[in-house]
């Protein structure tokens, strides 16, 4: 929903067991985040805004239908977890190879 933007302390999104195809773009805007779940949806693709959100920590995007990944994901230098199992992710850009602070990679 567009109110969403006005939570700009949010550090917590769970949208799991959705049917969400593609991510709202407002969820761009809150830049507190540190933890977002998108498991079991039916992501197609992640938009080179979530470069935006350098402050997550841990991103699921398990069982989806994703098959690349945005290289603009590796400004994602607080990122310790980041699960992608249970997609069709054929190549992982190197700059995320490259991600220091990366401990879980799935």
């Amino acid at each position: 929903p567009e109110e969403m933007i006005l939570m700009t302390n949010l550090r917590s999104l769970y949208f799991d067991y959705g049917k969400m195809k593609v991510l709202p773009e407002n969820i761009f805007l809150l830049t507190n985040l540190q933890k977002i779940s998108l498991t079991c949806n039916s992501l197609n693709s992640i938009s080179k805004d979530i470069g935006s959100l350098t402050n997550l920590r841990k991103l699921d995007l398990s069982n989806n239908n994703l098959q690349s990944i945005p290289k603009e994901m590796s400004l994602l230098t607080n990122l310790r977890m980041l699960d992608l199992s249970f997609n069709n992710v054929r190549s992982i850009p190197k700059e995320i190879t490259m991600m220091t602070n990366l401990q879980i990679y799935k």
